[in-house]
């Protein structure tokens, strides 16, 4: 669907659905890649359990484990956070279809037969529409961003995957490091236009001798009406 975006509620669902296709490898790794991904995961949670209505802390699994027990651990982590995720998401059912939005029944169809790469490629698309905020993940009054700079931000064809390595490097959004050059242009013009340079002049700046000199309180009352 050209120029549609997603509702909250259905970037909640399709980011629910490819966060469940990722517990699924990180479950049960039988490569390198999988202990990666399990490392990428865990950072990502730290990061987004704070953004859930009843926040908590994520602690990862001691670093003398080995890899098969330690991709255990995290997937049950992840399995946590996806139950209280989905519980949130139920709050935000479409009920009725949305202008400039993609519709329920269309949406529908989609989860349906989706992989976990188209799923990646709508949520890439999602966060470049929204200046790369995650609108799947907490709400406005708590919002996360991806925190990277633009040149690792901006690529046509991105590499499978890159969703996840994204999803580690979540901040929020008010304490980010790193901002779009389009953003801060536009934040520079205004504050420009906003906060003009106070023009000065010699008389503003200039004191008279007698004003420099110790009064009593009503002299001073004097001056200050005068």
């Amino acid at each position: 669907m050209d120029g549609m975006k997603l509702t909250m509620g259905e970037g909640r669902r399709a980011f629910g659905l490819f966060l469940t296709h990722v517990l699924k490898r990180v479950s049960s790794p039988c490569n390198e890649l999988g202990v990666q991904h399990a490392a990428l995961v865990l950072r990502f949670l730290r990061r987004a359990s704070a953004s859930l209505r009843m926040p908590y802390n994520v602690k990862g699994p001691p670093a003398k484990m080995c890899d098969k027990d330690r991709c255990a651990v995290i997937a049950k982590q992840l399995n946590d956070f996806l139950y209280m995720y989905y519980r949130e998401t139920d709050l935000y059912t479409d009920s009725e279809d949305k202008e400039g939005c993609v519709s329920n029944i269309h949406f529908a169809q989609f989860l349906y037969s989706a992989s976990e790469a188209d799923l990646e490629d709508v949520l890439l698309l999602q966060l470049k529409m929204e200046n790369y905020q995650t609108t799947f993940l907490g709400d406005a009054r708590n919002m996360f961003c991806v925190d990277l700079p633009p040149a690792k931000l901006c690529s046509d064809a991105p590499a499978r995957h890159t969703l996840l390595r994204h999803l580690a490097c979540l901040a929020p959004v008010n304490t980010r490091k790193y901002r779009s050059s389009a953003s801060q242009s536009r934040s520079e013009t205004d504050t420009e236009t906003e906060h003009p340079a106070p023009p000065f002049t010699n008389s503003d700046i200039e004191l008279k001798e007698s004003l420099k000199e110790e009064k009593p309180l009503t002299q001073a009352l004097k001056y200050a009406r005068s």
